[in-house]
């Protein structure tokens, strides 16, 4: 049963710190540092995952101080706070097509501040232990968090769909293969498609006019494409083989240890790789049978927690 428990917490937490140091990474710090390099975000990462664990041990008495020392309780409260706001955006993303960068900035922020305002009150005023009289005020106790959490949702999910309908649609690129109903849609940015065009352009203006007596195919010249466009991407990517021993022991701690043949080949992908790695319509039955086992776990869950609230 321990190690049950150690694996599922173990597992819970290093999801949490990689999508939390990924999030800070990639929107947080390459907006400060623009130009920074694949080894600078890939340090920063794993100083932030460190940060994160120091902050979740010194936050060891502030859990044990809420809910009368009840774990389960702090754990559902502060659920109750923050998941809100996300799970109304999460949904909105994949099921209402028309949201919007600014409904979805609103909603969100609206609902944190309003979760996390509930969150210190709650930690101004803690619920006193079982046996204790509650003199807390009225206006905090009388709403429970799990009602207060679905109120939130709901509000969150009109403030999107509000702020998205007022302000100007996404692009239509923007939406395939990322909602529901477009999810069978290739998805193909704007600078994908630009990109494409400049380098393919650079590449056939550099030719030769008798060139078409060379005999190279279009598909060669394509291979010369991709391979000009991998060199660019990998372009910062560290190869030294002449560093220090610790330079290169930190290399292997942080997962720097790839070298660019390997990353270059694994960037050269034909537009049937991309488009079976993206098909979401599979027509086999695992497909059903996942889909059920998914209702029947949610089922589940509901009726667990029903039933031990």
């Amino acid at each position: 049963m321990m190690a049950v428990m150690l694996s599922a917490l173990m597992s819970s937490l290093t999801s949490i710190f990689n999508s939390a140091s990924t999030v800070f990474t990639l929107d947080v710090w390459k907006r400060v540092r623009k130009n920074a390099k694949q080894r600078e975000l890939m340090i920063v990462a794993r100083v932030f995952v460190l940060v994160l664990a120091t902050i979740g041990i010194l936050w060891i008495p502030v859990m044990m101080s809420q809910g009368g020392g009840q774990l389960m309780e702090y754990i559902w409260a502060i659920t109750s706070y923050l998941a809100a706001p996300i799970t109304a955006l999460f949904l909105c993303a994949i099921f209402f097509p028309r949201a919007n960068e600014q409904g979805s900035f609103w909603g969100l922020i609206t609902g944190m501040v309003i979760g996390l305002t509930r969150m210190v009150l709650s930690f101004v005023y803690p619920s006193p232990p079982c046996w204790e009289e509650d003199t807390r005020p009225s206006w905090l106790t009388v709403l429970h968090h799990s009602y207060f959490s679905m109120a939130l949702f709901f509000f969150c999910v009109i403030v999107i769909i509000i702020v998205s309908l007022l302000t100007d649609p996404l692009p239509d690129y923007k939406t395939k293969g990322t909602t529901f109903f477009t999810r069978n849609e290739i998805y193909q940015g704007e600078d994908e498609e630009k990109e494409d065009s400049i380098v393919i352009e650079n590449v056939m203006s550099k030719r030769h006019p008798d060139d078409s007596n060379t005999g190279k195919s279009y598909s060669m010249e394509l291979k010369e494409v991709n391979g000009n466009k991998a060199d660019h991407i990998y372009a910062d990517v560290d190869t030294d083989t002449s560093q220090s021993t610790w330079k290169r022991a930190f290399g292997w701690i942080c997962g720097m240890t790839g070298s660019s043949n390997d990353t270059e080949g694994n960037a050269k992908m034909t537009e049937e790789d991309i488009r079976k790695l993206r098909a979401t319509d599979t027509k086999s039955i695992w497909k059903y049978i996942l889909n059920f086992n998914v209702l029947v776990l949610i089922g589940l869950e509901i009726g667990i927690i029903v039933y031990f609230r």
